[in-house]
């Protein structure tokens, strides 16, 4: 196999000497299917688990992983700086820019008794522009330095392929900042951000923070390992102490004060920017875990990616009108919520890295929710590369008949969406069938719920009244904010009547231990979330339904999974019954074969 790219992330050159090998001397792990490593990645057995992507089930220690970028979650240089050793990666995007940021972060700010590789990257030579040169003269502290140094690294590797690199870099300013690195996977990211607060730092615009890893005033009655609960706390407390919002929300779009049109801003979290590039039309990078609070302290990012105008046009023209016009049509489908979930992952895969343009959902623009949105931008970005996906007559950059026509002539690539991709997606989603059909743990809020669908789960509770079968757990995630104004409607009671418990301040990507995952390796867990969908059979290692959040209650009565199905406008069923189960493979190989700039050839 022939290889022709660049190294971003250099292995460890110690750990192959210490094997009597040459530090060159790896395996080659390759794939033309994107990978996140977190929800992708074992960080303990460095073990891909991502039961989607085609390397499921190879280890990548001390292996050359090569890839055609990141995708999904933005916790890449966590998982490298405490976690999987791996030999080298040759990519683009997200996964290697994360390596760069864990790298970059090691060699300045660990002490030598945390356990971390130190000589893990290829640095580039930084010879700072005029811009650059003032922005470092102006830092009042040390964290500033050390910020601004992360940022022109990141910068310059964006631009490395340029003879006029120093002239092409150059930075803007932004209003707020979101940061998904307060997950706590090791002691790197922690001393990291000790370390920014013994310099000084401070964010210098508003700054929340995404989701943590355990929920900080209930650990105890979680049963979560003292151990473990007190390193996630002393990791937020640290952030505290730079400055950032307690909010610890995966859906800071849900927080008051949300970034407008056009606004630059700089936010981790993958279904956050997505969501806060597509929905709301701000702009942001999907920026590495380290780098995301680099930016909030100096306050700029580079004018890079969709940062920029150019970069905003899509290239993919999704084509759903056909089989939207079927599967909705007469306005009276079942389970219209699903169709949102299974829309993103689909679109995540067909683009291949590209910005997509999603059409079809044009006539029922009126029906379209943000929770429909937020559903939509969760489950792309988990199987997407590209931070942006504009739906035509929905999202504000491609509401208007002429702009639609506009963004259309703009693609280069053209998709009809068919029904068998829909049903193949939805297969991919509802990994487990079988005759044993209970459930034993419903989980509600990935990302975390709005207030809007905490009323529709007391709506759907309250028609019966009743409460939820003894055998089957509930149990809903969603922040601070969502959870006092649910308490204040009376959702609260209504849902905890039912049986539903509530957890704040962390997520299920990060839940991954019993007894909140049922103890028991044959038990089945539902879920309304395509994000969670995707990633839950790899973090919990656990069978995993897929439903609507009116599956989901229907389901929570009975103890076992309510049989569903999508009609079409004539009202035949469709789903299982028209496309039998179908082995997996990855929709990306089938529609876009990745050649363009990564080239594997045998």
């Amino acid at each position: 196999m022939k290889i022709r790219g660049r190294f971003l992330v250099k292995g460890d050159k110690r750990n192959a000497e210490a094997n009597n090998e040459a530090s060159s001397l790896f395996r080659i792990l390759a794939s033309d299917t994107s990978l996140s490593f977190w929800g992708g990645i074992d960080p303990v057995t460095a073990i891909i688990v991502d039961q989607t992507h085609p390397l499921v089930g190879e280890c990548v220690t001390d292996t050359i992983l090569c890839l055609p970028s990141g995708r999904g979650s933005c916790t890449a240089s966590q998982v490298l700086l405490d976690g999987a050793a791996i030999g080298g990666i040759l990519s683009n995007g997200t996964l290697s820019l994360g390596g760069n940021e864990a790298a970059e972060h090691s060699k300045e700010t660990l002490t030598e008794d945390v356990p971390i590789h130190q000589d893990v990257y290829g640095s580039i030579n930084v010879k700072y522009n005029k811009q650059e040169t003032q922005l470092l003269q102006r830092c009042h502290n040390d964290a500033e330095r050390m910020a601004l140094r992360v940022i022109f690294q990141y910068a310059h590797l964006l631009n490395s392929g340029s003879d006029q690199r120093q002239q092409l870099v150059s930075y803007l300013n932004i209003e707020n900042a979101h940061i998904d690195g307060c997950t706590y996977i090791g002691p790197g990211g922690l001393e990291f951000v000790r370390r920014l607060v013994q310099a000084g730092g401070k964010v210098c615009v508003p700054t929340t923070l995404n989701a943590v890893s355990t929920d900080r005033r209930r650990w105890q009655a979680l049963q979560v390992p003292a151990e473990r609960a007190m390193a996630s706390i002393a990791l937020g407390d640290a952030y505290l102490e730079l400055g950032c919002q307690p909010s610890f929300t995966c859906a800071p779009y849900l927080l008051p004060n949300t970034p407008t049109l056009g606004q630059h801003i700089a936010w981790g979290e993958s279904n956050a920017v997505v969501y806060a590039n597509s929905v709301l039309g701000a702009r942001t990078e999907k920026l590495a875990d380290y780098l995301d609070i680099c930016c909030a302290i100096a306050g700029i990012v580079p004018a890079v990616g969709v940062h920029l105008p150019k970069n905003r046009r899509p290239q993919v023209l999704l084509d759903a009108r056909q089989v939207l016009a079927k599967l909705v049509g007469d306005g009276h489908v079942q389970n219209f919520d699903l169709l949102f979930p299974i829309l993103g992952h689909l679109c995540g895969s067909l683009s291949d890295g590209k910005v997509p343009l999603l059409t079809g959902l044009e006539p029922l623009k009126d029906r379209v929710t943000v929770d429909h949105m937020k559903a939509l931008c969760a489950a792309y970005g988990t199987t997407g590369s590209s931070p942006l996906i504009h739906v035509a007559g929905v999202t504000p950059e491609a509401c208007d008949p002429a702009t639609i026509d506009e963004l259309k002539n703009a693609c280069t690539i053209f998709y009809t969406v068919t029904e068998r991709d829909v049903f193949n997606t939805f297969q991919t989603l509802d990994s487990h069938t079988g005759i044993d059909e209970d459930i034993q743990l419903i989980a509600l809020g990935n990302p975390h719920l709005s207030i809007a669908e905490c009323a529709t789960l007391a709506n759907l509770i309250s028609a019966h009244g009743d409460t939820k079968h003894s055998s089957v757990r509930v149990v809903a995630c969603l922040s601070r904010s969502v959870y006092e104004q649910a308490q204040v409607m009376g959702y609260v009671s209504v849902m905890a009547t039912f049986g539903v418990e509530f957890i704040n301040d962390t997520c299920w990507c990060m839940l991954l231990d019993a007894p909140l995952i049922p103890a028991d390796t044959n038990a089945k867990i539902l879920c309304n979330s395509g994000k969670y969908a995707h990633y839950g059979p790899g973090l919990t290692n656990r069978a995993f339904r897929f439903g609507s959040m009116s599956d989901c209650i229907q389901t929570a009565r009975s103890g076992s999974y309510v049989k569903h199905s999508l009609r079409t406008r004539n009202a035949t069923n469709v789903g299982l019954t028209l496309f039998p189960r179908v082995q997996k493979r990855s929709v990306v190989s089938r529609a876009f074969p990745y050649l363009n700039r990564f080239l594997l050839r045998r």
